[in-house]
């Protein structure tokens, strides 16, 4: 993506640049993430909070950056692609932090590798039987096999004859929307299974 808002080399769109702070900013998320997690649902405190708060605000800053690459001005995302890194760097340590608290909260820890490794990967209930995760594994083949397609498919199609680069927003607007509306979905789906885990009174 820095290649196609490149008009010259400038530090920064340096890769490595992004790479870093998207990296810096993943640690930093989990750190706070994890703390402030602890102390909000901390049984010892006198009013714990549930932890769903905070991995929607995660949630929603995670599709906010890809929507804000999809439609903000070229000039803008050339400027200002860091925010865009540190936005997803963010969101996504922090996700990955407070996601496994809540698999072990709602399951229990006795099968935590099992629930961790399903839901990692799979959308959805947990398969109850042998058929249901061959389904599952195959959904995970074919879903990594037609996004893939995809986004070579998008670069390829606005990508001139030789030398055959890519320039411009339509080079990734469709791969960052598809991304976002999938945060956003999760983020609903997320609020949906809360709301049935606090009817039955659970605190995750």
């Amino acid at each position: 993506m820095l290649q196609t808002l490149r008009e010259d080399f400038t530090s920064s769109l340096d890769p490595s640049r992004h790479i870093s702070l998207l990296a810096l900013s993943s640690t930093i998320s989990r750190l706070a993430s994890g703390l402030l997690s602890d102390y909000m649902s901390s049984p010892n405190r006198r009013h714990p909070i549930s932890r769903i708060p905070l991995l929607v605000l995660l949630s929603t800053l995670h599709f906010s950056a890809f929507f804000i690459l999809a439609y903000a001005p070229i000039s803008w995302v050339r400027q200002w692609f860091s925010v865009g890194s540190i936005l997803v760097g963010t969101s996504y340590g922090g996700i990955f932090t407070l996601a496994p608290t809540v698999v072990s909260v709602v399951w229990g820890v006795g099968g935590f590798g099992r629930n961790w490794g399903i839901l990692t990967f799979t959308p959805g209930t947990l398969p109850s039987d042998l058929t249901s995760l061959v389904w599952t594994r195959l959904m995970i083949a074919l879903g990594a096999v037609i996004f893939g397609l995809l986004y070579a498919r998008i670069y390829d199609v606005h990508s001139p004859a030789p030398p055959g680069i890519c320039a411009g927003r339509e080079c990734w607007k469709t791969t960052a929307l598809s991304a976002g509306w999938a945060c956003l979905f999760a983020t609903l789906l997320l609020l949906f299974v809360w709301h049935k885990w606090q009817r039955r009174g659970w605190m995750v």
